[in-house]
């Protein structure tokens, strides 16, 4: 029962966040195109360019409602989740800067 509570407060923010988390995604691709020039790996650029878009994450979190009354627990999930999504995100958008490149 618990979970199944968990699930209603946690989809909302999924909701909402992804009509406010383009600016996030835009953030870590600009940053992946900075960090490209690099001869790291997709994957260090894309944990680069997540931790320097921490603020943005920040920011659009803050404009959902539901995610500020939400309880601890369920914000660490959340916040864990859109870096996962980033980063994963981040990757695909290094190798198509390392594509550009070839």
């Amino acid at each position: 029962m618990k979970k199944i509570g968990l699930l209603f407060i946690v989809l909302p923010f999924f909701a909402q966040a992804d009509l406010s988390a383009s600016s996030y995604y835009k953030c870590i691709k600009d940053n992946v195109s900075k960090y490209s020039k690099t001869n790291e790996s997709a994957e260090s650029i894309a944990s680069a360019s997540v931790t320097s878009c921490g603020s943005e994450l920040a920011d659009v979190l803050k404009s959902s409602a539901p995610f500020m009354n939400a309880s601890a627990e369920a914000k660490s999930k959340f916040i864990a989740e859109m870096k996962s999504k980033g980063k994963e995100a981040g990757i695909k958008y290094a190798m198509d800067e390392k594509l550009k490149s070839n």
